[in-house]
């Protein structure tokens, strides 16, 4: 378990400057998210206790900020407060919704209250379970121990909520997998009127006098039309069926 406090701030060092997300949060943390350091270390109990300022790195804002030098052992000013870089993460990419979960920076959370926000209370916390089996457990377990924290009378509402990544990430695959059925719905619909389109602009040109001399002279101007439209619609079913199942 970890808590988790969020600023949004701007950070200088190395003469750069970059506007990224802090987290406060627990020595824990790299465990809980499965997010291990690939330089450096992570920051211990000990510096939580005693608010360090110390800083763990996402691979984005050392980009940013040490384009070409090696960040561990530099400063980073952090509301005009510097903070020693320990460490940097390895590179996660983006999330289910598209943020960049590379851009950010990781400090005690401790450091994070007293010296950034003046703040004493945590409005987030994070939560693993042993494995993907007991997920629902774990959450019955956390939302049973906070009614009773928060003394919530039963049948009264949650004062909280409880989310389980799981769930967040189904209802992304999910919404995705419509996306790409829809995709391929217009696919097929701009392929069959391209056809359709491209079928009556021949039958219009093969009306007009010189096609019909032209028709005369070679039969396959007259079977052109048929022709050019039942190629469309073997184009649309196939480019289609194509889209249906790569999505």
């Amino acid at each position: 378990m970890s808590p988790a406090v969020n600023i949004r701030t701007q950070l200088v060092a190395n003469g750069q400057n970059w506007q990224t997300t802090v987290t406060g949060v627990a020595p824990s943390y790299g465990y809980v998210r499965s997010w291990p350091v690939v330089e450096g270390r992570f920051f211990t109990q000990a510096e939580t206790d005693d608010t360090a300022k110390v800083a763990v790195l996402g691979q984005t804002v050392v980009q940013q900020l040490f384009p070409n030098v090696d960040p561990v052992g530099q400063n980073v000013l952090v509301k005009g407060i510097p903070f020693t870089v320990i460490g940097t993460l390895s590179a996660k990419g983006q999330s289910s919704a598209g943020q960049d979960q590379d851009d950010t920076v990781l400090i005690p959370y401790t450091s994070a209250l007293q010296r950034l926000t003046g703040g004493t209370t945590i409005s987030e916390l994070m939560v693993s379970a042993v494995d993907g089996a007991h997920i629902d457990s774990a959450q019955n377990e956390i939302t049973a121990l906070l009614e009773q924290r928060h003394r919530i009378v039963a049948g009264q509402p949650d004062d909280f909520s409880v989310r389980n990544l799981a769930d967040i990430a189904q209802a992304a695959s999910a919404t995705a997998s419509i996306l790409g059925l829809l995709l391929a719905a217009v696919a097929a619909v701009s392929l069959l009127v391209g056809g359709i389109g491209h079928h009556e602009t021949k039958s219009c040109w093969s009306r007009s006098p010189s096609a019909r001399v032209r028709s005369a002279c070679a039969s396959p101007w007259a079977r052109a039309p048929r022709r050019s439209c039942a190629s469309f619609l073997i184009e649309a079913v196939v480019l289609s069926t194509a889209v249906a199942q790569s999505a």
